[in-house]
């Protein structure tokens, strides 16, 4: 399987997403919803975070690169952290990594494209891994997919 474990699916939430009432709609047993990182964390954005939460979502930060003090008051309901791996240097990582860690959240390595950099990941300390080291191409025979299916299916 992935590596991933029991979160199947993310699903990119922007500010606007986020007060929607099409969110309600989404499985909650089966999605993350994943908090962009152009949404202000504002007071009515924890509100809500906190009320989704509530309700049974699960809620991850995507493409952090630091957490400075305006993510302090969302921390508490947040799951998972997706760090970007790529701007970011060992000697910034690992304090990041330690910081999110203390605050009991997974982290999620994004972007590992190969095995060294899996093992890298892992010792310094990752949850979850993503990318394309773990997207074996599938051949599907006999049957045209839409295109939608292929991602679904893929987990694009």
């Amino acid at each position: 399987g992935d590596a991933l474990g029991p979160y199947r699916g993310f699903v990119n939430v922007d500010e606007e997403f986020l007060f929607s009432d099409v969110l309600e709609l989404l499985p909650r047993q089966s999605v993350v919803l994943e908090i962009l990182e152009t949404v202000r964390i504002t007071p009515a954005v924890v509100e809500r975070c906190r009320a989704l939460r509530s309700s049974g979502f699960s809620l991850a930060l995507d493409d952090i690169i630091q957490l400075g003090d305006d993510y302090r008051a969302i921390l508490e309901l947040i799951e998972i952290v997706k760090v970007d791996l790529l701007p970011l240097d060992p000697a910034e990582l690992k304090p990041l990594i330690d910081r999110i860690r203390a605050f009991g959240i997974k982290s999620l390595a994004e972007k590992v494209d190969s095995r060294e950099q899996m093992q890298y990941c892992m010792d310094l300390g990752f949850d979850l891994f993503q990318g394309n080291f773990f997207a074996r191409p599938s051949i599907i025979k006999g049957r045209k997919l839409d295109p939608l299916t292929a991602i679904m299916e893929t987990g694009g």
